[in-house]
């Protein structure tokens, strides 16, 4: 913040006031050594990474910095030389970013701040990232940032690009990618809906018939699968459908009969306590609800307490969770009017004998710590 070049320029009694700027927008801070003292190579490293949501692994991360510095390199003609990956991780490594061992991250927060400023002030930057992106969630964290309340140029500039993109959009659409956590052994696949989700709002903002076809396409061949999705993205998909500007979009009236016919099937529809709330809080006052809608929802109500809730109930193991499931059943029980005694009280047995024996292995705590004597 107070390096010579930095403030050179900067008239003493002007300083204080130089200082709170920065302050105030941090990403300020970093601007000058992005835009002046790092390498082309690790600015792609840094636009991946943002892209990645700030943090992510080393070969996902690789793979997706080869494809965007190559694009990049040939669009501004800079050359890429044997070695700039690991060059542009050692530019970059205890000033910009940090290791986790198995991937990089952020060094801290105000990094993410200069990168949204970096998208929105040079917006073909977000262009670069779609059009080589090696990920669904590159073009989906672009969207992101593009909505936020101060990306309006950004917003604009995807809107005016968007048939330019399409082709690249489809490509990752259709991606059946499965990662990994870093944190954990477990692995996770964004499900068809989610994408369906980021892409219909995409349509509906940019008005980019060829965005509105992917989108479409895509729930056709969800809606061809038998496997079950999740409820929570097709409720954002209806949301999406009931509340677009563009008239194209609301008159999906055939895609939005069939996919909430899917999600209030028993046999289609992943719901447990918390989605069969969701479904219960979107019903209300929704002038697209109708009386067959609500007798297929008290059937997969029905459903979710002879066959699921049992299930849910034997997968909890922490006091919170037990209490979480009871919360949700009981509004469930009084958003329908029905009787959810019973499943209450099956939660509250367990709850209420593992509640008594954590309160036994405090006081047995408590009384070994008093009887320990003083230690002076």
């Amino acid at each position: 913040m107070s390096s010579y070049r930095r403030i050179k320029h900067v008239d003493v009694n002007e300083y204080t006031g130089f200082v709170m700027r920065l302050l105030d927008n941090p990403g300020e801070i970093w601007w000058h050594a992005y835009d002046q003292q790092i390498s082309n190579s690790a600015r792609s490293v840094l636009l991946v990474l943002h892209s990645m949501n700030g943090k992510c692994s080393f070969d996902r991360l690789e793979k997706a910095y080869v494809a965007l510095d190559a694009h990049r390199g040939q669009k501004y003609g800079y050359a890429i030389r044997p070695g700039s990956w690991r060059s542009a991780l050692r530019e970059l490594t205890d000033a910009f970013v940090s290791s986790t061992g198995s991937g990089l991250t952020f060094i801290n927060p105000s990094v993410g701040d200069l990168m949204n400023k970096v998208l929105n002030s040079e917006p073909e930057n977000a262009v670069d990232i779609v059009s080589a992106a090696t990920e669904f969630q590159q073009y989906q964290r672009v969207c992101t940032i593009a909505r936020s309340s101060d990306a309006n140029e950004l917003h604009s500039y995807l809107n005016s690009n968007a048939q330019k993109l399409a082709p690249s959009i489809e490509i990752l659409a259709g991606l059946n990618q499965s990662y990994k956590y870093e944190t954990s052994e477990l692995w996770f696949t964004q499900s068809l809906d989610y994408r369906v989700a980021t892409l219909l709002e995409f349509a509906d903002s940019s008005q980019s018939p060829a965005i509105l076809k992917i989108a479409v396409d895509l729930m056709g061949k969800e809606m061809a699968e038998d496997d079950s999705m999740d409820v929570d993205p097709r409720l954002k998909i209806l949301n999406i459908i009931e509340n677009a500007g563009w008239e194209k979009i609301q008159n999906l009236y055939n895609l939005h009969s069939a996919l909430k016919a899917k999600m209030l099937n028993p046999d289609t529809s992943h719901a447990w306590s918390a989605e069969i709330f969701s479904i219960a809080e979107y019903s209300i006052d929704n002038l697209l609800w109708s009386d067959a809608d609500e007798k297929s929802f008290e059937a997969l109500c029905e459903y979710y307490f002879s066959d699921c809730f049992t299930d849910e109930l034997s997968g909890c193991s922490e006091i919170q969770e037990f209490e979480s499931l009871a919360q949700t059943v009981q509004e469930i029980g009084e958003a329908n009017g029905w009787d959810v005694s019973a499943e209450l009280s099956s939660i509250h047995e367990p709850l209420d004998e593992m509640t008594r024996q954590e309160e036994m292995r405090a006081d047995a705590t408590q009384g070994e710590w008093r009887g320990g004597g003083q230690w002076w």
